[in-house]
């Protein structure tokens, strides 16, 4: 893995491995271009999980947690014309919280336990959402028409190739906006909702939570909720933010300064 930096200043900067912290500062000029992490499977070095995970093992104000959480939070961002890619959508949809949205994985993902039917989906979501309210989902299905039960309940349904095809010139000005980029677009947008459903064992989903959090804040609307469960008004006035339930799971002291 290997992090492309705009010659960010790096200061106590530490090696860190799952049983000790080195006490010695990692040998990085200060202003270096590019930041690696060795990745060797057989040695144990693989990055599957979230970045909270690796932070998890330090107390909340020690030096590691403290710089890494704000060089995460004020270096490690999107570019800025990703966040003017998801602008345009967001304004489509009536702009920040004048909708909901929902990252419903379906085919791309290894955990076969976290698919569900949208009838159960929107089942789920159904005492959260106010009536005839204007949805955003981001997914990989592609079968015509899976979405149709929310419809029939009289939400307005929005994927972003729906609002593609009905904007032809969306993007014209942002230069070439390539497909790969499209993912991080839509987690930008998924950060302006009202409320976001993700999906359970993803890290697309996870990453949202986080972006929510940073804009959010601690509250309601930063509460990490999931499509596959059934949710009523006093369970999600009794969430507590940050308790995402996922091996990929986001965690609240992220999203502090």
């Amino acid at each position: 893995m290997t992090i492309f930096l705009e010659k960010v200043k790096l200061t106590n900067i530490y090696y860190y491995n799952s049983s000790m912290i080195s006490k010695e500062p990692a040998k990085i000029h200060e202003e270096t271009l590019i930041l690696h992490f060795p990745m060797h499977v057989r040695e144990g070095l693989r990055y599957l999980g979230g970045i909270p995970g690796l932070l998890r093992p330090f107390p909340f104000d020690h030096p590691v947690s403290v710089y890494s959480r704000k060089f995460i939070r004020y270096h490690l961002v999107y570019a800025d014309f990703i966040w003017k890619a998801a602008s345009r959508v967001i304004d489509v949809l009536g702009g920040p919280n004048a909708f909901v949205a929902a990252h419903v994985r379906r085919n791309d993902l290894q955990y076969k336990n976290v698919f569900i039917g949208a009838e159960g989906s929107i089942e789920n979501m159904q005492e959260l959402l106010q009536p005839k309210e204007t949805m955003y989902l981001a997914t990989d299905e592609t079968a015509p028409g899976f979405f149709e039960p929310f419809k029939k309940r009289g939400f307005k349904v929005f994927t972003l190739q729906d609002i593609k095809k009905s904007n032809k010139h969306l993007w014209e000005d942002l230069g070439d906006i390539k497909p790969k980029y499209e993912g991080m677009i839509e987690q930008a947008v998924c950060s302006a909702a009202r409320l976001f459903f993700g999906t359970p064992s993803s890290t697309f989903s996870s990453y949202t939570f986080r972006l929510r959090g940073y804009i959010h804040g601690l509250g309601p609307q930063s509460s990490c909720l999931y499509h596959t469960k059934k949710y009523t008004k006093e369970k999600f006035e009794n969430t507590e933010p940050g308790s995402c339930t996922t091996s990929f799971k986001d965690d609240v002291l992220m999203w502090k300064p």
